[in-house]
């Protein structure tokens, strides 16, 4: 019950944090794998998210370790280099910053939707002072998901692929390293 992570909205040291305790942690981990898992990702499907600092970066990837591949990549790519990285990971979900005043991410996966691969399920996270888009919203639908257990066994071998790690594409585009 020790607090595990406190996020403040607003940047404000004196505002009103949010606040997580390990058990939430792993609850909502436990939620999201679930649900990853209902949507019939497994060991070597891929997880792909486009996420500042906020609570759900965490539980996201905490989640996705236990279900599938987590890829994490740099929030602020253009929407050429950021459909690259969803072909070339061969996501079967992307997690985007929904509409959030301050971010360009929903409206840069907005402006490249059309080039997204077929099947490729499409989930969001309000940001601070952002809209929840009920349709999308991944803490909404993991919230129908058991938090105390997952639903399905997954036997992790020393070799397996643990999760996808984004390079900076300083010296060209950016490129995606297994880890």
């Amino acid at each position: 019950d020790k607090i595990a992570i406190t996020y403040l909205t607003d940047g404000d040291p004196d505002g009103a944090p949010v606040r997580l305790t390990y058990r939430e942690l792993r609850q909502r981990a436990t939620q999201i794998a679930n649900l990853l898992h209902s949507y019939g990702l497994g060991p070597n499907d891929v997880v792909l998210f486009l996420l500042p600092t906020v609570p759900q970066l965490y539980t996201l990837l905490l989640g996705s370790l236990a279900c599938a591949i987590p890829c994490g990549i740099n929030w602020m790519l253009k929407p050429a280099h950021v459909i690259e990285l969803i072909r070339a990971s061969k996501a079967k979900v992307v997690v985007a910053l929904g509409p959030t005043p301050g971010y360009e991410i929903w409206e840069n996966i907005q402006a490249s939707r059309s080039e997204i691969p077929d099947g490729v399920r499409l989930l969001t996270v309000p940001g601070p002072g952002g809209a929840v888009l009920p349709n999308s919203d991944l803490d909404t639908r993991a919230a129908r998901q058991p938090d105390d257990r997952l639903t399905f066994h997954r036997d992790v071998k020393p070799d397996d692929l643990a999760a996808l790690g984004h390079s900076g594409g300083t010296t060209g585009s950016p490129k995606l390293g297994k880890l």
